[in-house]
């Protein structure tokens, strides 16, 4: 009786013929290293992309900042329009600067850099709508159609090179343009808007392409070193 007993529980222990080669094979499939190398490797460049948004975002508000001081001196607005635009986006600089503070307390997380890459997101979406109503407040109605690109499809440029994410740029960009053009329609008519609306949708389409090639490259790059 107790060799029956012990004889089955040897069999218990013993594991079936082939389930340990099939459990091994399975976690060892080639293909499934690379899925499980793609997904790491996308994991940590979008965590080293947004770490290099968190570190620029001070130069996005200087810029900014810039910008706006250098609209202001070259145009000449009345006071009062060009104090109301200067505060909305001195608000917009704040919140830049408070998002980065706050993004500064985990670097390197790539849960606590998605949250901040959504605030950004919403922070420039702001600063490019308080960016387009300078259209209405002084510019459009007086300034040349030279000046006018300069302000929307120049500083879409600027922002774009210093985000250097589509979504974020795109945020900015597109209140920032239609709101310029909106403002020339009225002011202008639509020759002029047309040429700041070709002329801001063609920096987004070129953006967009730059990413994608950008994205392309780096995939090729990973395909060539997990095949040798």
């Amino acid at each position: 009786m107790v060799s029956y007993i012990r004889s089955t529980r040897t069999e218990d222990r013993t594991p079936a013929p082939g389930a340990g080669e099939q459990t091994s094979s399975h976690q060892n499939h080639p293909r499934e290293r690379l899925a499980r190398l793609a997904t790491l490797h996308r994991e940590a460049a979008e965590t080293a992309m947004l770490a290099n948004l968190l570190g620029r975002t001070p130069w996005i508000a200087a810029s900014l900042t810039i910008m706006a001081v250098v609209t202001v001196l070259g145009s000449h607005p009345a006071a009062a329009p060009a104090a109301t635009w200067l505060l909305l986006l001195a608000a917009g600089a704040v919140a830049l600067l408070r998002a980065w503070r706050a993004g500064l307390a985990a670097p390197f997380e790539h849960k606590a850099l998605m949250t901040f890459s959504r605030d950004l997101g919403a922070i420039v979406l702001y600063i490019g709508c308080a960016w387009g109503a300078g259209g209405f407040l002084f510019l459009a109605g007086h300034a040349g159609l030279l000046a006018i690109l300069l302000f929307a499809a120049g500083t879409v440029t600027v922002m774009a090179v210093c985000l250097r994410v589509p979504d974020h740029a795109a945020a900015f960009g597109v209140p920032a343009i239609l709101l310029v053009a909106a403002a020339v329609l009225a002011a202008r008519g639509l020759p002029d808007a047309g040429v700041i609306m070709a002329c801001g949708f063609g920096i987004a389409l070129a953006v967009y392409g730059a990413d994608r090639l950008s994205r392309r490259l780096r995939e090729r790059h990973l395909s060539d070193l997990a095949w040798g």
